[in-house]
């Protein structure tokens, strides 16, 4: 088991360790084994916000002070403690926000008990150092009765460093419908085909004319144009050439009333969102929010994860500039409202660095927690194959088995062909959040899969 814990920083450990001095094998194993096992929250899909509790969101800091490197990458660890600083719950953690010394997380802390009146929060924030001891960069212990469930910032120690803070509400409706959508096909696709290693080393690969095309198709589907599925696939595309311009009647209704459009940050799929989205009541409405935690899912190897653009005004005019469109077509689709949910600052899992699977988990947890308490009932989401899978994997349940075993199967083994789009169904249980329904809507999975 230690073997196995290893290998998933022992890349980004040895970047470091030129530069410290030489670790016994039994400290190396505690450093990784430290860094893996992060006390966390009730993992899997069951206990995902239980029933009762109290849950707080942890929103943001401000004015952290510098730590001991140049770099800041900060986390909150949060526990109730009763009037005389006792524990009455395990640590519980945030992910880690890189190199940024006003981080935004919108954390939901489920912490599992409902509080007496005379307890406390007690906060901590912590920078993560890749080889040595975290450092403590600020701390904070209030009374839980005193946290509203209006946005509030709270001083830390020392001054003038910040955290804002909310209680959150229980949902009324326990039913989510959620419809991922994979982005098109993108340049980084095409260079893989075409074995072009300079294209594939380059960052935040944007769509090709075959994505651009695909993400249409979708469009034209869901509007009930007549489309010809030949538009949608190429030598390199991976999409499924099944279904690509019929849609179920009915998930088709549900799609076309979703009220909250959501896009991952990165170039391929917000320009996915924005040409498979064309027209939609809600993007009219209420425009596209970017969230971070839609991202990619980060591997050694995975460059196409890292992103360039900080927050909504960069984004969409790098959307507009790498479109494979006319420019003044690529301007007017682009000239709709988008909002940074939590890109302003860096979003992305640094270069040399890997998304370990209790940080996909925690992103996981937090995207949950954004859909269920943000009361987002009817969401549509552009993402990536990965990060799809990677949920599909946690949060599918024996009754999606049981109605489609082959799509569950496929769900949790394979990629989303591109710009292939799978509805869930998520119900809010006493015991957690789980997908109790997955059709698919439009499109297959990725070709060799």
């Amino acid at each position: 088991s230690h073997i196995t814990l290893l290998t998933h920083r022992t890349s980004h450990f040895l970047t470091h360790i030129t530069h410290i001095t030489p670790l016994t094998t039994t400290a190396t194993i505690m450093w990784c084994l430290r860094k893996q096992n992060l006390p966390c929250f009730k993992g899997g899909a069951r206990g995902f916000f239980s029933a009762e509790g109290t849950v707080i969101c942890v929103v943001s800091a401000s004015r952290l002070p510098e730590s001991r490197r140049e770099v800041v990458d900060p986390y909150v660890k949060v526990r109730v403690v009763d009037a005389h600083m006792r524990p009455k719950t395990p640590w519980f953690h945030t992910r880690t926000r890189p190199n940024v010394q006003n981080p935004v997380w919108h954390a939901y802390v489920d912490v599992g008990i409902v509080p007496a009146s005379d307890d406390l929060l007690d906060i901590q924030i912590w920078d993560e150092d890749a080889v040595t001891r975290d450092d403590r960069l600020a701390s904070l212990t209030v009374p839980l009765s005193i946290i509203t469930r209006e946005d509030k910032e709270f001083s830390c120690t020392p001054s003038p460093s910040a955290l804002v803070l909310r209680r959150v509400d229980r949902p009324s409706v326990h039913q989510r419908s959620m419809f991922f959508i994979r982005h098109g096909e993108s340049k980084w696709n095409e260079a893989v085909h075409d074995k072009d290693v300079t294209a594939m080393g380059q960052v935040d690969h944007p769509l090709n004319l075959t994505g651009v095309q695909q993400a249409q198709s979708l469009n034209a589907a869901w509007k009930g144009v007549a489309t010809s599925t030949s538009s949608a696939t190429s030598a390199t595309s991976t999409a499924s050439t099944t279904g690509l311009a019929s849609v179920d009647p009915e998930l088709c209704r549900l799609f076309k009333s979703a009220t909250s459009l959501l896009t991952s940050p990165l170039t391929r799929a917000l320009q996915t969102a924005l040409l498979a989205l064309q027209g939609h009541p809600a993007l009219a409405s209420s425009g596209l929010l970017a969230v971070s935690l839609l991202r990619e899912v980060k591997t050694m190897v995975g460059l196409d994860t890292v992103g360039k653009a900080l927050g909504a005004e960069a984004a969409l005019a790098r959307a507009r500039e790498t479109l494979e469109m006319p420019q003044s077509e690529a301007a007017a689709l682009c000239g709709v409202k988008l909002t940074a949910f939590d890109t302003d600052s860096q979003w992305w899992t640094p270069i040399n660095d890997n998304d370990t699977r209790e940080e996909i988990r925690l992103r996981q947890q937090d995207l949950l927690g954004l859909v269920v308490f943000g009361n987002l009932t009817s969401a549509v989401l552009s993402s990536h194959s990965l990060f799809i899978r990677e949920f599909c994997r946690s949060f599918l349940s024996p009754s999606v088995e049981a109605a489609d075993p082959l799509l569950y199967r496929r769900l949790r083994a394979d990629k989303l062909g591109n710009a292939s789009c799978v509805h869930l169904m998520l119900n809010i249980e006493a015991d957690g959040c789980y997908v109790h329904s997955a059709r698919m809507f439009y499109g297959g999975f990725a070709a060799g899969h």
